[in-house]
């Protein structure tokens, strides 16, 4: 049986129905992987150059702050949302409604730390940051534990800036 003039069109535009979407798909999660953003919580020293700039830029950082840990939920650009951990303190920002906001949190006032771990794949943990005159709330990726270790050197960077008690401070133990 010869196949007719519309079978054969029928066969090209099926096929392309099918395969171009799959295409357009497999072109895209190239691109993400090339140019995106990581899909875990990134160190510092593993930051591409081009994304620490945006970095730099937004949390207006000084030429001498060095970046410890960076997330991001958006895909190709820091400028969507970032969350960052420095030398100096916790810093996050976002766009709402065509409005940017930027927090920041220096160690020495930082009272607390709450996290919310999650083990899914597709979900992030949530960070709280309580400090003296706000409340910052950063997201951050579980994979690879990198949550974990982005809150552990905040606990370490909160016990180093606070000041040794005094020793009218220190509370004189009971002797019987």
């Amino acid at each position: 049986m010869a196949l007719r003039g519309w079978h054969i069109a029928l066969i090209v535009t099926g096929t392309a129905v099918i395969v171009l979407p799959i295409l357009a798909f497999m072109a895209f999660a190239v691109a993400v992987a090339a140019w995106g953003l990581d899909t875990k919580v990134s160190r510092g020293a593993d930051l591409p150059e081009r994304h620490e700039r945006v970095v730099r830029a937004i949390a207006d950082l000084s030429p001498d702050e060095q970046i410890l840990y960076f997330y991001s939920t958006g895909v190709f650009d820091p400028s969507e949302d970032g969350n960052l951990l420095t030398d100096r303190g916790v810093y996050s920002w976002g766009v709402d409604i065509e409005e940017r906001w930027l927090s920041f949190a220096r160690f020495e006032h930082i009272e607390d730390l709450a996290l919310e771990r999650v083990d899914g794949w597709m979900e992030d943990s949530v960070l709280t940051v309580s400090a003296t005159e706000s409340v910052i709330t950063l997201v951050l990726s579980a994979e690879k534990n990198r949550d974990k270790a982005f809150v552990a050197e905040v606990r370490r960077r909160m016990a180093s800036a606070r000041p040794a008690p005094t020793p009218a401070e220190v509370e004189a133990p009971m002797v019987p």
